[in-house]
């Protein structure tokens, strides 16, 4: 820590808001042609597979650093951390709703019937894609004052065992029920692992956590660090087949809930801790001396 700040995780900010910026702009290519052998093609792909880590290690920071904190008044939660993330949405969604109403699609609407449609698309989520992640997050944030209390009341061994069900039931059901789709053109569905707690981006929120307060065992780490690595090169290679074999762009080894990125963002999060607070440290001795 420096300043009161966590060096480590404001490296993590800095390289992730990199990597959304990569996924951005390699999007373009990816899903403007079906021509999946030419280079500009690949190098896309390729980047874009090893950029996927950024959206769920954003999960992750913001489930380490706000959990640890103590919601004294519910008041006061909402209004510094779920305003300042409603006011750009509400604002960002009439800019776009209005754009799209009036100069793209050149409509003729009443401002009561805009307002009507508007509301409506904000609710579900439809004037522009890309702020999915701020529902998401204000999603997350609104259960932070009852799931900062479980996390803290919860030892490492009942972390882990969360975890390792959110992994099962998120990722890896998540995964196989991806592939016998695309196989079998059917959808699997085992109610028994229909359990909301353990599904959606809330696992992410506290890994997050837990590797942040938790040190991983070694095989562990050591795991994870070694698929994270194989993962780097399957991805790019299973999009391809994937994409190849439907005619067009495939992202389910992309997806943030993919199995084949999964090690390689929790690695991320984990070799930059260890890292940085190695260089940290050996920096501190350095200057002692």
């Amino acid at each position: 820590m420096k300043n009161n700040r966590i060096i480590y995780i404001d490296m993590l900010r800095i390289i992730s808001i990199l990597a959304v910026i990569i996924l951005h702009i390699t999007a373009d290519l990816l899903t403007r042609t079906n021509d999946f052998n030419t280079i500009s093609w690949w190098i896309s792909n390729v980047l874009n597979s090893v950029a996927r880590f950024a959206v769920p290690v954003f999960f992750m920071i913001s489930g380490a650093m706000i959990l640890r904190t103590e919601v004294t008044s519910y008041r006061e939660f909402y209004k510094k951390r779920i305003l300042p993330l409603a006011i750009p949405l509400v604002s960002w969604s009439l800019i776009y709703d209005a754009y799209n109403q009036y100069f793209i699609l050149k409509s003729n609407l009443m401002i009561f019937q805009f307002f009507t449609d508007f509301v409506y698309r904000l609710i579900v989520d439809l004037n522009y894609i890309h702020l999915w992640f701020l529902y998401a997050i204000i999603a997350i944030y609104v259960t932070v004052p009852l799931v900062s209390r479980l996390v803290k009341a919860c030892s490492e061994k009942e972390l882990r065992y969360y975890l390792i069900l959110w992994f099962a039931i998120s990722i890896v059901y998540r995964f196989i029920s991806d592939m016998v789709f695309r196989v079998a053109s059917e959808s699997i569905y085992v109610p028994i692992l229909n359990i909301p707690l353990f599904m959606g981006y809330l696992g992410y929120f506290i890994l997050g956590y837990y590797l942040f307060h938790y040190e991983l065992p070694a095989k562990v780490k050591s795991l994870l660090f070694n698929i994270g690595v194989l993962s780097f090169f399957v991805t790019p290679v299973a999009t391809y087949f994937a994409s190849f074999y439907s005619g067009v762009l495939d992202e389910m080894f992309y997806g943030n809930y993919s199995i084949t990125t999964f090690s390689w963002r929790s690695g991320c999060f984990f070799t930059f801790k260890r890292k940085i607070l190695f260089w940290a440290k050996s920096s501190i001795t350095k200057s002692r001396d």
